[in-house]
C-alpha cells in the first residue's frame, strides 16, 4: 500500500469507530468481542435474521498476522463473523532477519513465509492484492480489482523508513525496510566486491569498498555486523 493511502487511512481514523490502528490491538479485539457478542444476542433475542460481520485486515505484517490468530481464537466457533486479510504479497515477510538476506548469510526465500500457510485451517480467508482506495464512512477499501466491504477494518499495514531529517540520506542511501530492500542492497554490496576485484588501484579499490551505515538501532547495528562477517564469503565469490 502507498504511503499516500496509510496516509489517508490514518487521518480517518476519528471518523469511524470501526477502524483501528493495530497498536490499539489488544483494546481492539477486546471491543470486537464484545460488540459482536452483542449484536448476535440482541439478532436472537429479537428473531431478526442475523448478517455476518465482516472483519477486513489489510496488511499481512506481524501486527496483521497476530491480529488474523487472535480472531480465529475468538470467532471459530462462529459462524456469523468473516475475517479476510488482504496484504499485496502472498507472503510474510520476518522483518528482523531482513540484515541476514542483505549480508548473505541466509537466502532471501528464508524470510518469507507463505500467509496462506500461516493461515491453514483457520478462519481468515487470505487474499493477495493492493489496496488503493478506501472510504472509511461507506466501509470499504479497493483495489484496481475489486471493492472490499467491511463492518470493521484494521490497518497493519506497517510504515516508512525515516531519515530523521539527515541531509542526502534519503537520496543517496539504500534502505533496508522490506524483502525487495535486502535483495536490491544484497545486490549491491556483491556488485562493489565484484568491481572492486577487477580495480588496480588501491584507493579506488578502498572506495568501492566503503560501507557507511546510516542509523545505530537494530538494523543499522545488525546491518555493520553482516557486512564484516560476510567480507570473506563476497572477496571469494
Amino acid at each position: 500500500m502507498s504511503g499516500n493511502l496509510s496516509m489517508k487511512l490514518c487521518a480517518a481514523l476519528d471518523k469511524s469507530a470501526s477502524c483501528v490502528i493495530m497498536e490499539q490491538y489488544y483494546i481492539m479485539i477486546s471491543i470486537l468481542d464484545q460488540a459482536i457478542a452483542g449484536q448476535s444476542g440482541g439478532c436472537k433475542a429479537s428473531g431478526r435474521k442475523q448478517m455476518k460481520k465482516r472483519i477486513l485486515i489489510i496488511g499481512g505484517s506481524y501486527a496483521g498476522v497476530k491480529a488474523g490468530k487472535t480472531l480465529h481464537k475468538i470467532f471459530r466457533k462462529n459462524d456469523d463473523v468473516e475475517i479476510t486479510l488482504v496484504d499485496k504479497n502472498p507472503f510474510h515477510t520476518l522483518m528482523t532477519e531482513l540484515h541476514e538476506v542483505a549480508g548473505h548469510r541466509t537466502e532471501a526465500d528464508s524470510i518469507k513465509i507463505d500467509l496462506r500457510k500461516i493461515f491453514r485451517g483457520r478462519k481468515v480467508n487470505v487474499v493477495t492484492d493492493e489496496i488503493t482506495e478506501c472510504n472509511i464512512p461507506d466501509h470499504w477499501v479497493a483495489s484496481a480489482k475489486r471493492k472490499y466491504e467491511f463492518d470493521y477494518l484494521i490497518l497493519a499495514i506497517g510504515s516508512e523508513p525515516n531519515f530523521f531529517g539527515v541531509k542526502g540520506a534519503a537520496e543517496n542511501s539504500h534502505t533496508l525496510w522490506s524483502y525487495q530492500d535486502a535483495i536490491q542492497l544484497r545486490a549491491h554490496i556483491e556488485h562493489m566486491f565484484e568491481r572492486a576485484s577487477y580495480e588496480d588501484d588501491p584507493l579506488e579499490r578502498k572506495r568501492l569498498l566503503t560501507f557507511a551505515v546510516c542509523g545505530g538501532g537494530f538494523t543499522g547495528v545488525e546491518m555493520v555486523g553482516e557486512i564484516g562477517e560476510s567480507k570473506k564469503h563476497f572477496c571469494t565469490k
